[in-house]
């Protein structure tokens, strides 16, 4: 899990988690790897309100990685 996320509305966090999971997965990650990948993503949809309406950005989902993971871990999913 990602800490300290601003929780605005629950709404699409579930699908955001397995978009993560599910295109690192596809990308050739491991579960592990591939679980951070979703909660960041996740962590972009609980702060917004709906449940589309969060900007997958690269470079935000990179700072969370590192913040939450450690740089050894987003460099390993950054670079898929």
């Amino acid at each position: 899990a990602v800490a300290g996320v601003r929780t605005t509305d629950p709404t699409g966090a579930g699908d955001a988690f397995r978009a993560g999971f599910l295109a690192a997965l596809a990308r050739g990650l491991d579960s592990p790897h591939a679980a951070r990948l979703g909660c960041a993503l996740a962590s972009l949809a609980l702060a917004e309100v709906g449940s589309q309406t969060y900007t997958p950005d690269p470079a935000r989902l990179t700072a969370i990685l590192t913040e939450t993971y450690g740089t050894a871990a987003a460099e390993t999913i950054a670079a898929h």
